[in-house]
């Protein structure tokens, strides 16, 4: 993952980051059971996840999975994508 991919992550609680780590790697291990993912609107290949406050924005094409980026809920998350 990138650098401004990580970079929310550092101000999170322990307890926090450790739920957002463990979401980023049922992500890419495309094990999407028992997650709140959603498709978005607009675009063929993007989702997002939902880890409290914390919005994980990923690409699937059916083979694999890509974080694209992680940040807080807040009206920016998903511009620029």
């Amino acid at each position: 993952m990138a650098d401004d991919t990580t970079k929310p992550l550092r101000k999170l609680p322990l307890d926090e980051k450790y739920k957002v780590l463990t979401v980023i790697e049922l992500i890419l291990s495309r094990n999407f059971a028992n997650l709140h993912i959603r498709h978005l609107a607009g675009y063929k290949q993007l989702y997002r996840a939902k880890v409290g406050r914390i919005r994980i924005i990923f690409k699937d094409d059916g083979a694999h999975a890509e974080i694209v980026k992680v940040a807080l809920r807040n009206e920016k998350t998903y511009k620029g994508l």
